[in-house]
């Protein structure tokens, strides 16, 4: 049986195989010991901003007897300038970035990929005209546009979260954009459209499945850069507002301590993020190679 001139066998057959290569993906995927290590470093974080402030003390608590007290057994990461315990502060400043910045790089990611679909599939004048913006937008340098867009709406969570999702659509767009451009001329989608399915149907449907590969790659790099983005906006005062314990908000407050001797007060906040940075690009470049060797 055929459907014009594409036969309903060649087109079941093909999403079969399609079916088979995500599987076969995925078991090679857990199988990298990048992958799991990776996976345990953002599990521990995970973990830590869940379950955090039931094992430490609070990140809030205050001694003036302690100011400045080098890391020992009863402070395991020594005390800031107010006597506030640091090993509570980098456990529990997990929390709000490992909320952030997958809220934000899922928000950019669900945009990017809607957008990059839109371009891909009906190509032609819509993709020229929504490629002008995109390039438009991807020539502002990311920390410049997320402080404009802080300062716009002032600090908090949810801004961080839009700032950097609206930032993060238009790098995924043109990556799913890519993607879509290939499968759109595979013959299951020539078979969808002689069904007389609607483009919505096709493009999330029989199309977004089959290039979801690109966009766990994407997802996960961008988490990365996600946090870095968060850090680096907190640093600068224009990120999650104190009195929150975040790794960013902490070595901005504390740096200028170091010349003093005090180097605690900044080391494990900033191994706190290089090991949180390095655990997702772990996960995003096992991902990666896996899907090259697919």
């Amino acid at each position: 049986m055929s459907i014009g001139s594409v036969p309903v066998e060649s087109a079941a057959a093909v999403s079969s195989a399609q079916a088979e290569l995500r599987s076969e993906f995925l078991r090679n995927l857990v199988h990298r010991k990048t992958f799991i290590f990776g996976a345990v470093i953002l599990g521990f974080w995970i973990l830590s901003a869940i379950f955090g402030t039931l094992v430490v003390q609070s990140p809030f608590a205050q001694n003036l007897a302690n100011i400045n007290k080098a890391p020992s057994l009863s402070h395991l990461f020594g005390t800031d300038g107010l006597g506030r315990d640091m090993f509570a502060r980098v456990i529990t400043g997990s929390r709000d970035i490992l909320v952030t910045a997958p809220l934000a790089t899922l928000l950019g990611t669900v945009l990017g990929t809607a957008l990059g679909l839109v371009m891909g599939y009906f190509r032609g004048a819509i993709d020229d005209v929504i490629g002008r913006f995109v390039e438009a937008f991807l020539a502002l340098p990311l920390v410049v546009t997320g402080i404009l867009g802080v300062v716009a709406l002032g600090p908090s969570d949810s801004t961080l979260i839009i700032v950097i999702g609206i930032v993060f659509t238009p790098l995924i767009a043109r990556t799913v954009r890519a993607a879509v451009l290939q499968e759109r001329e595979l013959d299951y989608v020539s078979a969808a459209r002689l069904r007389g399915e609607s483009s919505l149907y096709i493009m999330f449907v029989e199309i977004l499945p089959n290039v979801m590969a690109p966009i766990m790659v994407e997802f996960t790099v961008r988490l990365g850069y996600a946090v870095f983005t968060i850090v680096t906006l907190s640093f600068l005062g224009f990120g999650i507002p104190p009195p929150s314990a975040n790794w960013g908000l902490d070595i901005f407050s504390n740096y200028t301590e170091v010349t003093a001797g005090y180097w605690w007060e900044v080391l494990f906040d900033a191994l706190a993020i290089a090991s949180l940075v390095i655990g997702v690009n772990m996960i995003a470049n096992s991902i990666e190679s896996t899907l090259d060797e697919s």
